[in-house]
Protein backbone atom coordinates (compact mmCIF):
# COMPACT_ATOMS: atom_id res chain seq x y z
CA UNK A 1 0.00 0.00 0.00
CA UNK A 2 2.84 2.37 0.88
CA UNK A 3 4.50 1.64 -2.45
CA UNK A 4 1.22 2.38 -4.23
CA UNK A 5 0.86 5.75 -2.51
CA UNK A 6 4.41 6.57 -3.46
CA UNK A 7 3.53 6.75 -7.14
CA UNK A 8 0.44 8.87 -6.59
CA UNK A 9 1.81 12.20 -7.75
CA UNK A 10 0.42 14.98 -9.92
CA UNK A 11 1.30 18.51 -10.95
CA UNK A 12 0.02 21.66 -12.59
CA UNK A 13 1.88 24.29 -14.60
CA UNK A 14 0.56 27.65 -13.40
CA UNK A 15 -0.08 30.18 -16.14
CA UNK A 16 2.20 33.21 -16.37
CA UNK A 17 5.37 33.93 -14.44
CA UNK A 18 6.11 34.63 -10.81
CA UNK A 19 7.41 38.18 -10.42
CA UNK A 20 8.85 39.94 -7.41
CA UNK A 21 6.79 42.17 -5.16
CA UNK A 22 4.39 41.60 -2.29
CA UNK A 23 1.24 41.61 -4.47
CA UNK A 24 2.68 39.01 -6.86
CA UNK A 25 3.93 36.97 -3.93
CA UNK A 26 0.44 36.89 -2.38
CA UNK A 27 -1.26 36.13 -5.72
CA UNK A 28 0.99 33.19 -6.53
CA UNK A 29 0.79 31.73 -3.03
CA UNK A 30 -3.00 32.06 -3.03
CA UNK A 31 -3.30 30.15 -6.33
CA UNK A 32 -0.93 27.50 -5.02
CA UNK A 33 -2.78 27.18 -1.68
CA UNK A 34 -6.19 27.02 -3.36
CA UNK A 35 -4.98 24.30 -5.70
CA UNK A 36 -3.50 22.29 -2.82
CA UNK A 37 -6.70 22.53 -0.77
CA UNK A 38 -8.78 21.46 -3.76
CA UNK A 39 -6.61 18.41 -4.44
CA UNK A 40 -6.57 17.37 -0.78
CA UNK A 41 -10.36 17.57 -0.58
CA UNK A 42 -10.71 15.45 -3.70
CA UNK A 43 -8.27 12.83 -2.40
CA UNK A 44 -7.04 13.06 1.20
CA UNK A 45 -4.07 10.82 0.40
CA UNK A 46 -2.38 13.80 -1.24
CA UNK A 47 -0.80 15.72 1.64
CA UNK A 48 2.66 16.72 0.38
CA UNK A 49 2.49 19.85 -1.77
CA UNK A 50 5.26 21.90 -3.40
CA UNK A 51 5.66 24.73 -5.87
CA UNK A 52 8.83 24.74 -7.98
CA UNK A 53 10.20 27.55 -10.12
CA UNK A 54 12.48 28.02 -13.10
CA UNK A 55 15.14 30.43 -11.80
CA UNK A 56 15.81 31.99 -15.21
CA UNK A 57 12.23 32.41 -16.47
CA UNK A 58 10.28 32.40 -13.14
CA UNK A 59 7.78 29.90 -14.57
CA UNK A 60 6.17 27.89 -11.76
CA UNK A 61 4.81 24.36 -11.43
CA UNK A 62 2.86 22.97 -8.49
CA UNK A 63 2.90 19.29 -7.60
CA UNK A 64 1.48 16.94 -5.00
CA UNK A 65 2.40 13.51 -3.67
CA UNK A 66 0.79 11.00 -1.37
CA UNK A 67 4.19 9.79 -0.19
CA UNK A 68 6.80 12.53 0.34
CA UNK A 69 7.90 16.09 -0.43
CA UNK A 70 10.82 14.62 -2.39
CA UNK A 71 8.43 12.82 -4.75
CA UNK A 72 6.37 15.99 -5.22
CA UNK A 73 9.52 18.03 -5.90
CA UNK A 74 10.69 15.51 -8.52
CA UNK A 75 7.29 15.66 -10.21
CA UNK A 76 7.38 19.44 -10.26
CA UNK A 77 10.86 19.59 -11.79
CA UNK A 78 9.89 16.97 -14.38
CA UNK A 79 6.92 19.17 -15.28
CA UNK A 80 9.20 22.16 -15.90
CA UNK A 81 11.61 20.06 -17.95
CA UNK A 82 8.81 18.92 -20.26
CA UNK A 83 8.24 22.53 -21.30
CA UNK A 84 11.95 23.31 -21.66
CA UNK A 85 13.00 24.69 -18.25
CA UNK A 86 15.85 22.85 -16.56
CA UNK A 87 16.89 25.22 -13.74
CA UNK A 88 14.38 23.98 -11.18
CA UNK A 89 14.31 25.29 -7.59
CA UNK A 90 11.95 24.59 -4.68
CA UNK A 91 9.81 27.72 -4.21
CA UNK A 92 7.34 26.40 -1.60
CA UNK A 93 7.44 23.28 0.54
CA UNK A 94 3.99 23.07 2.05
CA UNK A 95 3.26 26.60 3.27
CA UNK A 96 6.94 27.52 3.75
CA UNK A 97 8.81 29.56 1.13
CA UNK A 98 12.24 28.04 0.44
CA UNK A 99 13.67 29.82 -2.60
CA UNK A 100 14.02 33.60 -2.41
CA UNK A 101 13.82 35.29 -5.79
CA UNK A 102 16.54 37.91 -6.35
CA UNK A 103 15.07 41.40 -6.57
CA UNK A 104 17.48 44.15 -7.67
CA UNK A 105 21.17 43.94 -8.44
CA UNK A 106 23.28 46.48 -6.58
CA UNK A 107 26.81 47.79 -6.58
CA UNK A 108 29.04 49.15 -3.87
CA UNK A 109 30.01 52.81 -4.30
CA UNK A 110 33.18 52.39 -2.26
CA UNK A 111 34.84 49.58 -4.20
CA UNK A 112 35.03 47.96 -7.61
CA UNK A 113 32.74 45.09 -6.67
CA UNK A 114 29.22 45.28 -8.05
CA UNK A 115 26.33 42.99 -8.93
CA UNK A 116 25.96 42.56 -12.65
CA UNK A 117 24.28 40.16 -15.02
CA UNK A 118 26.61 41.02 -17.89
CA UNK A 119 30.04 41.09 -16.25
CA UNK A 120 30.74 37.35 -16.39
CA UNK A 121 29.32 37.09 -19.90
CA UNK A 122 31.71 39.74 -21.19
CA UNK A 123 34.78 38.06 -19.70
CA UNK A 124 34.07 34.60 -21.15
CA UNK A 125 35.53 33.30 -24.40
CA UNK A 126 34.37 30.44 -26.59
CA UNK A 127 36.63 27.38 -26.60
CA UNK A 128 36.14 25.52 -29.93
CA UNK A 129 37.94 22.43 -28.63
CA UNK A 130 35.44 21.86 -25.82
CA UNK A 131 32.47 23.81 -27.13
CA UNK A 132 32.18 25.76 -23.88
CA UNK A 133 32.42 29.32 -22.65
CA UNK A 134 35.46 29.81 -20.39
CA UNK A 135 37.58 32.45 -18.76
CA UNK A 136 40.75 33.21 -20.70
CA UNK A 137 44.08 32.62 -18.93
CA UNK A 138 45.62 35.72 -20.50
CA UNK A 139 44.48 39.19 -21.53
CA UNK A 140 42.67 38.52 -24.80
CA UNK A 141 40.21 41.39 -25.01
CA UNK A 142 42.52 43.51 -27.19
CA UNK A 143 42.38 41.02 -30.08
CA UNK A 144 39.50 38.74 -29.09
CA UNK A 145 41.63 35.61 -29.51
CA UNK A 146 42.20 33.32 -26.51
CA UNK A 147 44.84 30.59 -26.71
CA UNK A 148 44.72 29.28 -23.14
CA UNK A 149 41.77 28.89 -20.79
CA UNK A 150 41.43 28.81 -17.02
CA UNK A 151 39.87 25.82 -15.24
CA UNK A 152 36.10 25.66 -14.87
CA UNK A 153 34.75 28.16 -12.35
CA UNK A 154 31.06 27.75 -11.55
CA UNK A 155 30.73 31.26 -10.08
CA UNK A 156 31.33 32.85 -13.51
CA UNK A 157 27.96 31.77 -14.88
CA UNK A 158 24.52 33.19 -14.19
CA UNK A 159 21.10 33.23 -15.85
CA UNK A 160 22.11 36.08 -18.20
CA UNK A 161 25.47 34.70 -19.32
CA UNK A 162 25.50 34.25 -23.09
CA UNK A 163 26.75 30.96 -24.56
CA UNK A 164 27.74 30.37 -28.16
CA UNK A 165 25.62 27.74 -29.89
CA UNK A 166 27.72 26.29 -32.75
CA UNK A 167 24.67 24.64 -34.30
CA UNK A 168 22.82 27.92 -34.88
CA UNK A 169 25.83 30.29 -34.81
CA UNK A 170 24.07 32.39 -32.16
CA UNK A 171 24.68 33.65 -28.64
CA UNK A 172 22.00 32.55 -26.19
CA UNK A 173 21.48 32.37 -22.40
CA UNK A 174 21.52 28.91 -20.86
CA UNK A 175 18.34 27.43 -19.36
CA UNK A 176 19.89 24.00 -18.92
CA UNK A 177 22.96 23.10 -16.91
CA UNK A 178 26.56 24.16 -17.50
CA UNK A 179 28.98 21.25 -17.74
CA UNK A 180 32.51 21.14 -16.35
CA UNK A 181 33.78 22.08 -19.81
CA UNK A 182 31.64 25.25 -19.88
CA UNK A 183 29.09 23.87 -22.32
CA UNK A 184 25.38 24.66 -22.08
CA UNK A 185 22.96 21.73 -22.30
CA UNK A 186 19.88 23.78 -23.29
CA UNK A 187 19.64 27.29 -24.72
CA UNK A 188 17.10 29.98 -23.83
CA UNK A 189 15.69 33.00 -25.66
CA UNK A 190 17.98 35.86 -26.63
CA UNK A 191 17.03 39.18 -24.97
CA UNK A 192 17.84 41.64 -27.73
CA UNK A 193 16.82 44.74 -25.74
CA UNK A 194 19.01 43.86 -22.75
CA UNK A 195 22.05 42.95 -24.84
CA UNK A 196 21.70 46.05 -27.02
CA UNK A 197 22.07 48.22 -23.92
CA UNK A 198 25.31 46.44 -23.10
CA UNK A 199 27.55 47.72 -25.89
CA UNK A 200 30.54 45.73 -24.66
CA UNK A 201 28.95 42.28 -24.99
CA UNK A 202 31.24 39.85 -26.81
CA UNK A 203 29.96 37.60 -29.62
CA UNK A 204 31.80 34.67 -31.21
CA UNK A 205 32.94 35.33 -34.76
CA UNK A 206 33.14 31.78 -36.14
CA UNK A 207 34.66 32.91 -39.44
CA UNK A 208 37.69 34.47 -37.75
CA UNK A 209 37.50 32.24 -34.64
CA UNK A 210 37.56 35.00 -32.05
CA UNK A 211 35.35 36.89 -29.62
CA UNK A 212 34.52 40.49 -30.48
CA UNK A 213 31.74 43.03 -30.14
CA UNK A 214 28.82 43.13 -32.55
CA UNK A 215 27.75 46.21 -34.48
CA UNK A 216 24.39 44.74 -35.45
CA UNK A 217 22.92 41.80 -33.54
CA UNK A 218 19.81 39.94 -34.69
CA UNK A 219 16.77 39.29 -32.53
CA UNK A 220 17.65 35.59 -32.41
CA UNK A 221 21.16 36.10 -31.02
CA UNK A 222 23.22 36.15 -34.18
CA UNK A 223 25.51 38.94 -35.40
CA UNK A 224 25.25 40.53 -38.85
CA UNK A 225 28.33 42.72 -38.50
CA UNK A 226 31.32 42.16 -36.22
CA UNK A 227 33.86 44.70 -35.02
CA UNK A 228 37.42 43.89 -36.11
CA UNK A 229 38.48 43.94 -32.46
CA UNK A 230 36.42 44.37 -29.26
CA UNK A 231 35.29 47.97 -28.83
CA UNK A 232 36.22 50.36 -26.02
CA UNK A 233 33.22 49.31 -23.95
CA UNK A 234 34.44 45.71 -23.85
CA UNK A 235 38.02 46.77 -23.13
CA UNK A 236 36.81 49.03 -20.34
CA UNK A 237 34.73 46.28 -18.75
CA UNK A 238 37.63 43.81 -18.92
CA UNK A 239 40.26 46.20 -17.60
CA UNK A 240 41.11 46.27 -13.93
CA UNK A 241 40.86 49.32 -11.73
CA UNK A 242 38.18 51.48 -10.24
CA UNK A 243 35.35 52.53 -12.57
CA UNK A 244 33.13 55.60 -12.53
CA UNK A 245 30.61 53.68 -14.67
CA UNK A 246 30.32 50.21 -13.11
CA UNK A 247 27.44 49.17 -15.38
CA UNK A 248 28.29 49.49 -19.12
CA UNK A 249 24.62 48.98 -20.03
CA UNK A 250 23.67 52.03 -17.94
CA UNK A 251 26.27 54.76 -18.61
CA UNK A 252 24.12 57.36 -16.86
CA UNK A 253 24.83 55.65 -13.52
CA UNK A 254 28.02 57.33 -12.28
CA UNK A 255 30.19 57.20 -9.18
CA UNK A 256 32.56 59.87 -7.92
CA UNK A 257 36.19 58.92 -7.17
CA UNK A 258 36.82 59.49 -3.46
CA UNK A 259 40.39 58.35 -2.93
CA UNK A 260 43.74 59.05 -4.56
CA UNK A 261 43.99 55.39 -5.63
CA UNK A 262 40.67 55.60 -7.47
CA UNK A 263 41.82 58.77 -9.25
CA UNK A 264 45.12 57.14 -10.29
CA UNK A 265 43.41 53.99 -11.62
CA UNK A 266 40.89 56.11 -13.52
CA UNK A 267 43.67 58.23 -15.02
CA UNK A 268 45.67 55.18 -16.13
CA UNK A 269 42.69 53.69 -17.94
CA UNK A 270 42.06 56.99 -19.73
CA UNK A 271 45.72 57.43 -20.72
CA UNK A 272 45.79 53.86 -22.13
CA UNK A 273 42.69 54.60 -24.24
CA UNK A 274 40.70 52.01 -22.33
CA UNK A 275 37.76 54.32 -21.74
CA UNK A 276 36.27 57.72 -22.58
CA UNK A 277 35.47 60.08 -19.75
CA UNK A 278 31.72 60.62 -19.46
CA UNK A 279 30.90 57.47 -21.45
CA UNK A 280 32.43 54.29 -20.11
CA UNK A 281 35.09 55.20 -17.54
Amino acid sequence: MKKLLGILVLGLLLSGCYTTGSSNYNAHYQRYANWANKIHKQDSRYKYFVSVISKSTLKTFTAASAYSYEAAFQTGCDGLKKVGYYDCALLYKGNRQVYRIPTQRTYSSGSTSYGSAYASSQSLFYDPSSGGMKECAHDAVATGKCYSFKPYNRSLYNSNTLFYNPTTNQMRPCIGSVTATGRCTAYGIFNHTQVSRNKGQLFYDSRNQKMTTCRLSTFSGGCSSFDIVPNSYARSAASSGWKMTPDPSNPSLKRVPRTSRQLIELGLRMSNNQCTLGLNC
